[in-house]
């Protein structure tokens, strides 16, 4: 996972990440990386991707993808992301990331009464 991300994570200003936690905004690659790397001590996880789509148009491409994560000992859960890319030197670059677990509308916005 740390490697793959020193790869494809763009070093160009303006980068950023929203991680699942609410805390999480990571405005460069290696804050990003050295969370994946904290993350990777506990295990590397699983990850097979279940859906994906990518466009393109000139030298910015977006995704999204849905996928099944797991660590070992633990269930297995939906996870989405989000990506815009940009063609950085003739490859392609994340500039930006949102990292999501879905949860049901019904419980996401409930009110107290």
């Amino acid at each position: 996972m740390v490697t793959a991300a020193k790869h494809i994570l763009s070093r160009e200003q303006g980068f950023l990440a929203l991680g699942i936690d609410a805390t999480e905004w990571f405005r460069s690659r290696a804050e990003l990386i050295k969370t994946y790397g904290e993350t990777a001590r506990l295990r590397e996880p699983e990850i097979n991707v279940k859906q994906i789509e990518a466009y393109r148009e000139g030298s910015v491409g977006w995704a999204v993808d849905t996928v099944m994560f797991r660590r070992p000992g633990m269930s297995e859960i939906t996870m989405r992301h989000n990506f815009i890319l940009h063609q950085e030197n003739g490859e392609w670059k994340v500039v930006h990331a949102h990292y999501s677990f879905p949860v049901h509308d019904e419980g996401s916005l409930a009110v107290e009464e």
